[in-house]
């Protein structure tokens, strides 16, 4: 005779694991000259020990716009995803990492400066990673000229509160602006440094 068990399975929304975040988004820009909104960057990086294919992996807004791309990342490798390859050259060049890989996104999205959120979906559609700052229950926003990024980065599984306020590292690791207030010199030489382009 046959014996039936009857199985309930609960459906809990998670990530898929992949080794592979959202790793620093820079989306509030500089409130002075030479900057604006072509100059947003997002970074994600594979903290794991294997490399990945990223084929047909998509970076989705809150606001529904969708970069598609397919690129193969390496164990400790970050790729950068900016709004004009040339415009973030001239701002980054000092800094960048030989191994960083920069694709430029175009038009094709655009990072919220206030309220708005980030997800990375790999090839099956599932989400892998996800950032939202500016709303009830997200990560805070950031003031004019920092990032938002994941601290600390080896973190498999991000939750909202794990993105903290840095100072934009495209390419390095990530560091996270010391909780303290700024005083108006600190903030002055910190607009200097940005308003120096290089050409």
């Amino acid at each position: 005779m046959k014996r039936y068990i009857n199985l309930i399975v609960f459906l809990i929304p998670c990530f898929i694991y992949s080794g592979v975040n959202i790793n620093e988004v820079f989306y509030s820009i500089p409130e002075y000259s030479g900057w604006n909104s072509q100059d947003q960057w997002i970074e994600i990086f594979n903290f794991s020990s294997s490399g990945a294919s990223l084929n047909s992996w998509k970076l989705k807004t809150s606001a529904g716009e969708v970069f598609t791309f397919s690129v193969t990342i390496e164990p400790g490798q970050r790729i950068l995803f900016v709004a004009d390859s040339s415009r973030f050259v001239a701002h980054w060049d000092s800094v960048l990492s030989s191994t960083t890989v920069i694709i430029q996104y175009g038009g094709a999205i655009n990072v919220c400066r206030n309220v708005g959120s980030l997800t990375l979906i790999n090839s099956t559609g599932a989400e892998v990673s996800s950032v939202a700052w500016g709303g009830t229950g997200t990560s805070q926003g950031v003031s004019p000229g920092y990032s938002l990024g994941l601290y600390p980065e080896s973190n498999p599984e991000p939750a909202p509160d794990n993105y903290t306020v840095c100072y934009p590292t495209p390419g390095n690791p990530n560091r996270e602006l010391p909780h303290s207030v700024i005083n108006p010199s600190t903030w002055g030489r910190i607009k200097a440094m940005f308003s120096t382009e290089r050409r």
